[in-house]
């Protein structure tokens, strides 16, 4: 899986995404999913563009234990392969039906009136 070249390579920040996404074989949506960040956030923190907060760093220090202490909770975190497509079609959709009746809201229908 190819990562970006950070702009400021000796940042640990990019590096450490470079690793984490390369190691859980994840697509930068999939990442950015896993993150819960919009993609273009996690494309700055990659490219060195922009640094993460505290908050980010400890994230990514607690899904690391998990990762570490309870492998199948932190594999139920990882976004499924289909995230970033755009699902098909169920065949078993439910299409509208436009209504026939001219009748408003408060009117009987004019079947009803003569019976």
């Amino acid at each position: 899986m190819k990562t970006q070249t950070p702009k400021n390579p000796g940042s640990a920040l990019s590096l450490r995404l470079a690793d984490l996404r390369s190691r859980l074989d994840l697509s930068p949506a999939q990442m950015a999913d896993y993150l819960g960040v919009p993609i273009h956030t996690l494309r700055k923190w990659e490219t060195g563009e922009r640094g993460g907060s505290a908050t980010l760093l400890r994230l990514l220090d607690v899904l690391g234990i998990v990762e570490a202490l309870a492998p199948a909770i932190h594999e139920s975190l990882i976004p499924d392969a289909h995230v970033g497509k755009v699902p098909r079609k169920s065949s078993r959709h439910v299409e509208k039906v436009p209504a026939k009746s001219d009748a408003h809201v408060g009117e009987v229908p004019a079947k009803l009136e003569s019976k």
